[in-house]
Order: C-alpha cells, then sequence, then structure tokens
C-alpha cells in the first residue's frame, strides 16, 4: 500500500528563495507542494483553499507577520502543521514561533534538515528546533 503524500504549502517572501525551497521539497517523492506565496494574505487564502497539512511560512512577510499567519492557519486550519523560517535559530524566534503555534522554527540556511522537518512535523505534530546545518 503506498504511503500518503505530504502535502505542503510553502510561503516565502523571496522569489529566488520560494524557488529554491519548492525544488527541495519537490526532490522528495513523499512531499507535495499544493501551493506557494509570497506574502501574508495569499499565505492565508492558500491554506484555507488547500488545507495542507504543514505549512512552511516566513517569519516576516512585506503585508504581515509570519507569526500573525501562523496563529490565523492554526484557527482555521486546525489539523494544518505550521513549521516557521526565521533569519536564525536563536531562542526568540523559537519561543515567538511556538507561541504563535507553530510545531517547529528552522534557520532559512537549514536547507539540509528543512525535508525531515517536514516529515516530522508532519508525523507527530512538533520537532526540535534546527538550526544550520
Amino acid at each position: 500500500m503506498a504511503t500518503a503524500r505530504i502535502t505542503v504549502l510553502l510561503a516565502v517572501r523571496s522569489s529566488w528563495l520560494l524557488r529554491a525551497y519548492k525544488d527541495l521539497i519537490a526532490s522528495e517523492q513523499d512531499l507535495d507542494v499544493v501551493a506557494d506565496a509570497c506574502d501574508g494574505c495569499a499565505t492565508l487564502a492558500a491554506a484555507l483553499r488547500t488545507k495542507p497539512r504543514v505549512a512552511v511560512l516566513d517569519f516576516r512577510f512585506a503585508d504581515d507577520s509570519g507569526l500573525r499567519v501562523a496563529q490565523r492557519i492554526r484557527v482555521h486550519c486546525p489539523a494544518t502543521y505550521v513549521i516557521l523560517l526565521s533569519d536564525d535559530a536563536a531562542d526568540e524566534y523559537q519561543r515567538a514561533a511556538r507561541d504563535a503555534g507553530a510545531s517547529a522554527c528552522v534557520a532559512k540556511t537549514a536547507f539540509g534538515s528543512l525535508v525531515q522537518t517536514i516529515k516530522d512535523v508532519a508525523a507527530v505534530g512538533s520537532a526540535k528546533e534546527t538550526g544550520p546545518s
């Protein structure tokens, strides 16, 4: 029996970083990017439309805070787990992410651990904090 693919919403304010993350996630057979966005409004709309298993969000968008978007997603899509991408893995980012309802916070430079964090969060709902790798 085939394992269901993990649906992922990817929302990053930088278009080149969004493309890099999409390519990384698309290389995994068990992950499926069902929507992407570059701002908070489009991110929430995509989450409501697609109801992904995991939403990977930038910590900051041009039009909103990733923390607020994470909170809204958790309220309106309670089955969706959120991973926030921060500029670094400092403790204050980790705490803020958890307080907003995120399951994990990953440094944007931690390309090597993002895929595993998505899989871990999809499996158990939360993951250890992840710094650069």
